[in-house]
């Protein structure tokens, strides 16, 4: 994993970490299904029930970064040192995708 790199570059609109929120709202989400389960007298009535899904439990504008990631508008090419926009490091891939293809 050593080689591994981030496909998606995105970040937070507030710089924290979503971690402690989604553990919240997945901890509760399973509390509620599994008071639907415990709740349940026989099988018919299980195959009939609803169970809650994770929108419903939650809203992930009420997480500690206020909202879900969005894509960065720049990232940081080690090659040249600078930070480039996300679209010129794309033409970059594929123009050194293409020249290996050339060479073949």
């Amino acid at each position: 994993m050593s080689r591994s790199y981030k496909k998606h570059p995105s970040e937070t609109v507030v710089d924290a970490s979503n971690k402690k929120s989604k553990t919240a709202a997945n901890k509760s989400l399973r509390s509620k299904n599994k008071q639907i389960l415990k709740n349940a007298d026989d099988v018919n009535e299980l195959c009939n029930s609803d169970f809650k899904e994770l929108r419903e439990v939650s809203d992930t504008y009420t997480f500690s970064s206020d909202g879900l990631s969005k894509y960065k508008s720049k990232i940081y090419d080690k090659i040249s040192g600078k930070y480039i926009s996300v679209k010129e490091a794309i033409k970059k891939k594929l123009w050194n995708a293409y020249k290996y293809v050339l060479m073949k």
